[in-house]
């Protein structure tokens, strides 16, 4: 209904092309021709806009990661804390209870001595458990701890 309250319009009429006065022979002179600097330079823009993309990224991501380490040692460090004084209670705990039970505090004091002793032997041991899976030590093998290379061998 809308349509029929419009008056008609006539279509426009064609216009005509002229022709261009300018040289076709100058390459430059066209709008669509770009150079092979121009695409070398276009080129060069964008991968350095990309370089400094990946760049910004990698920064980005080496600060969460430095982060989370952190975040990580302090967690570690809290719970090493929590653990020394968890065992620190316990060790006076025993201590209290061997003199309630009538042993000399001397004795109690040495036989706790004697058990952190132990704890600290067998953490020793699986340590160096631990080195022989890894396959190194904590010294270095000197020129005279080394083997003697037998007359057969090839070096």
């Amino acid at each position: 209904m809308a349509q029929a309250l419009l008056p008609p319009q006539e279509p426009a009429p064609p216009q005509a092309q002229i022709p261009s006065q300018e040289p076709a022979a100058d390459p430059a002179a066209r709008p669509d021709h770009v150079s092979i600097f121009d695409q070398m330079r276009l080129l060069w823009a964008q991968l350095q806009a990309q370089l400094q993309d990946h760049i910004q990224l990698l920064t980005l991501e080496i600060q969460a990661a430095v982060h989370c380490v952190l975040q990580m040692l302090i967690c570690a460090l809290l719970g090493a804390l929590l653990l020394i004084a968890c065992w620190l209670a316990l060790s006076a705990a025993l201590l209290f209870w061997l003199v309630e039970q009538g042993m000399a505090m001397s004795g109690a004091w040495c036989l706790i001595a004697m058990l952190h002793g132990l704890a600290v032997a067998g953490l020793l041991v699986r340590y160096r458990g631990y080195q022989r899976e890894l396959r190194f030590s904590t010294s270095r093998a000197t020129p005279a701890d080394s083997p003697a290379p037998h007359p057969g061998d090839p070096s």
